[in-house]
């Protein structure tokens, strides 16, 4: 049991770190390809303006733990 919750532990942690990783890449290849602001919504005109016009998204969802039972 206590064997089968380190493994879980060593997974989880494995794929919160393959999502840090997932995700800088991403902002990474944004930024290299000159998207950044595009794939973001940022409007040039709006901040010049410092009025936007849109209302603001709703934050995203959070899904719950993966783990949300303890293990028997």
């Amino acid at each position: 049991m206590i064997q089968d919750q380190q493994a879980l532990t060593a997974a989880e942690s494995s794929e919160v770190a393959a999502k840090a990783a997932y995700y800088k890449a991403k902002v990474e290849l944004d930024r290299a390809t000159g998207q950044i602001l595009t794939n973001n919504n940022i409007s040039l005109e709006e901040a010049f303006r410092g009025v936007v016009a849109r209302p603001p998204s709703p934050l995203p969802v959070t899904p719950p733990p993966a783990s949300q039972s303890p293990l028997q």
